[in-house]
């Protein structure tokens, strides 16, 4: 079953409105319902003023998975692929035509692929817990959704004693993708106070 939940709720400065379809079982339908009623309710009991909801209901469900288009740029190159099928990351791969030897100046490694990612997704490139460990790292990376180029995966080592030489094929760095807020900036003459205020790196202690 395809459930659709749709909501039109008053709240300060306009009303609040979301759209949102998932297949869900029977009791699934239910108990959305129900959240949705609930929601209803509580803005009807403060006038509609004042209430803004810190969750939608449709959140709390999975949603159907979003296309990535991707582009194989030469014979060798690997689509991104999930080591685990709970895993968060998909692993990237190296398409190169020889070995390269690492050091502790970054290298650019090829991977013969291109992504589109769609507007609303961020795409980050990470390093992989298996080469962390041997003192070999990737550079965190950000995948705009405008860029069409070749993924280029920076790799490098920790320490001028660590040897590594990657090959084709390799997997070299893992890719995850996550939902973009939408944000807007407004500039103000103070902040909120908090506890913490101004206090930054170590402030909280070891």
């Amino acid at each position: 079953m395809r459930l659709a939940l749709f909501g039109r709720y008053p709240v300060r400065g306009g009303h609040l409105t979301f759209l949102q379809g998932f297949r869900v079982g029977a009791h699934v339908v239910r108990a959305s319902l129900a959240l949705v009623r609930g929601l209803r309710a509580a803005v009807g009991s403060c006038g509609g003023h004042g209430f803004a909801p810190t969750f939608l209901p449709a959140t709390l469900f999975p949603m159907e998975p979003s296309l990535v288009r991707a582009k194989l740029l030469r014979p060798g190159a690997k689509l991104p692929v999930r080591g685990t099928a709970l895993a968060s990351g998909f692993d990237i791969f190296a398409c190169i035509d020889a070995d390269v030897r690492l050091s502790q100046r970054p290298t650019l490694i090829p991977t013969g692929l291109a992504l589109e990612v769609p507007p609303g997704l961020d795409a980050q490139l990470r390093p992989r817990s298996g080469l962390a460990r041997q003192g070999i790292l990737a550079t965190f990376g950000t995948l705009d959704a405008d860029y069409r180029g070749e993924i280029m995966i920076a790799l490098y080592t920790l320490a001028p004693d660590i040897e590594y030489t990657v090959k084709d094929g390799d997997r070299i760095a893992q890719l995850v993708i996550t939902r973009l807020a939408e944000v807007t900036f407004a500039e103000v003459e103070e902040l909120s106070d908090t506890v913490r205020g101004a206090g930054g790196h170590g402030s909280t202690g070891r």
